[in-house]
């Protein structure tokens, strides 16, 4: 599932990091060598990002009809 939020944007802008959608795929990359804590923190930036969404927003909505 690819989130494309703003928060997350501006994450991996300040961070240096790359991103592209090549159909069901997401390639990322870094523009400078990164520590192994830095890389650990953004992971848990998306994380708390992800989290903040409300439990319905997993939830696709099924069509009848």
């Amino acid at each position: 599932m690819l989130i494309d939020t703003k928060p997350v944007h501006r994450l991996t802008r300040v961070a240096g990091i790359g991103r592209r959608i090549d159909g069901d795929r997401i390639t990322g990359w870094a523009r400078l060598r990164k520590l192994f804590d830095e890389i650990q923190a953004i992971a848990e930036a998306l994380i708390a990002i992800v989290g903040a969404f409300p439990e319905r927003a997993w939830q696709w909505p099924v069509r009848t009809g």
